[in-house]
């Protein structure tokens, strides 16, 4: 389990963040939903270890960030950023074994390697620089790089949490769901997921849990259907939103017109 308590952020004298309570447990998606500026890819890089200010304040199967070496971090968390950049021209195929860490097997490398260029429609392009690629697609080669170290911290025997901030963002409908399927089937396995998410409508298919932030604090945190509802969602988003069930009881969030 990951928790954070009282978590508080202050950067250039402004208080990003201010005493976020939240947990993520094992075989969960935690969706993080809010408007711009609430506090929400904030609160990953936090739990991810990217602020030392706040590392008492996030704990890994109870041992403090603070208390762990950033070699201890990364088999406890692997992280998706919203823009990954590149300091140097790779292809597609190095650029996911860098995800894979030196004492990961090579038999081991090649076959998860195989199947994640699979997965994310990549395998044509395996040799092809990155930077030659769409967005959409090298956005899904870093979800695959990301993946390729998740599996292989797995196969080697650790317990790891995955962090996606905004990973549908450039991708196109049928990327987006195959994604968020991916990350359930990993939920599914025992794998701690925490999404960061604008799409509302992706949360409440994919989410077990949704933490609304407002403002750098935590607006509420439950169930979709207890959070995601045309009172909350009016109030957060500042703007009339209709939330209604559909013929087969998924939430459907949409402007009240």
């Amino acid at each position: 389990m990951i928790t954070g308590t009282g978590i508080t952020l202050t950067l250039g004298g402004k208080t990003i963040l201010q005493d976020v309570h939240m947990t993520l447990d094992a075989g969960e998606i935690l969706a993080v939903c809010g408007p711009n500026g609430a506090g929400k890819s904030s609160l990953l890089s936090v739990l991810a270890g990217e602020h030392a200010s706040c590392a008492s304040q996030v704990a890994y199967d109870g041992a403090l960030l603070n208390t762990l070496s950033p070699a201890e971090q990364a088999t406890r968390r692997v992280v998706l950023e919203q823009s990954p950049t590149l300091s140097a021209e790779f292809c597609v195929s190095e650029l996911v074994e860098l995800g894979a860490p030196l004492e990961l097997a090579l038999s081991d490398l090649v076959r998860i390697k195989a199947m994640l260029l699979d997965a994310f429609g990549l395998a044509h392009c395996e040799q092809e620089a990155v930077s030659a690629l769409s967005g959409g697609q090298r956005h899904r080669a870093h979800l695959a790089r990301v993946l390729m170290q998740l599996k292989a911290n797995t196969t080697l025997g650790h317990r790891c949490a995955l962090f996606l901030d905004e990973p549908t963002a450039s991708l196109d409908i049928a990327h987006q769901i195959s994604v968020l399927k991916h990350a359930k089937q990993l939920a599914d396995s025992g794998i701690a997921v925490l999404i960061v998410l604008h799409d509302l409508n992706l949360a409440a298919a994919f989410a077990d849990r949704v933490l609304m932030l407002k403002d750098g604090r935590a607006h509420s945190d439950g169930a979709p259907q207890d959070v995601l509802t045309n009172t909350a969602l009016s109030d957060v988003y500042e703007t009339p939103i209709f939330v209604q069930p559909s013929a087969s009881g998924q939430l459907v969030i949409q402007p009240a017109l």
